[in-house]
Order: C-alpha cells, then sequence, then structure tokens
C-alpha cells in the first residue's frame, strides 16, 4: 500500500494498525502481509517509478494495481496516465 499527498502518514499508520490488530503478536504471514509507505512531500511521478520498481510483496506476484483518489474534485484519467507513463 503506498500513500502519497496530505496526510499520506496517516492511511500509512491505519493499515499498519489494522495489520496489527489481526496479527498483534508475529508479522503477517504470506498472502496476508502488507508492506506500507507513504510520499508526503515527492510529486507523484517518482512515486509511481517507485511503486513500478520496487512494490514487490515477499510470496505473491504484484499483477493488478488498484488507484484509490481521495479528493473534492475527480482526476481519474489524470491519475491512471502519470502511472503509465512513470518507468
Amino acid at each position: 500500500m503506498i500513500a502519497w499527498g496530505i496526510d499520506s502518514s496517516s492511511w500509512d499508520d491505519a493499515v499498519d494498525y489494522a495489520s496489527l490488530e489481526i496479527f498483534p503478536t508475529e508479522p503477517a504471514p504470506g498472502a496476508e502481509f502488507v508492506m506500507t509507505t507513504w510520499h508526503a512531500d515527492e510529486t507523484l511521478h517518482p512515486v509511481f517509478s517507485f511503486w513500478k520498481k520496487w512494490a514487490l510483496h515477499p510470496t505473491l506476484e504484484l499483477n493488478k494495481v488498484i488507484i484509490i483518489h481521495i479528493a473534492r474534485d475527480a482526476k481519474k484519467g489524470n491519475f491512471i496516465d502519470k502511472y503509465l507513463r512513470a518507468s
């Protein structure tokens, strides 16, 4: 889970805390493991590049991308285009 933008560290923390609720005494096993990062002060290009190059799971192949954009104005095409152009 990669969070970007305003309060992105809060989203990162929320996912981490949810994992701790389910697995309080040991790391989440296999497919249940969720790696989180947050990128508050970066532009989207390096975040999407990081996502494409380094977002890996230790036991699963990640072959789907889900972009959740929470804002007043929808920019669906803009985010998809930026993701596709990131190297």
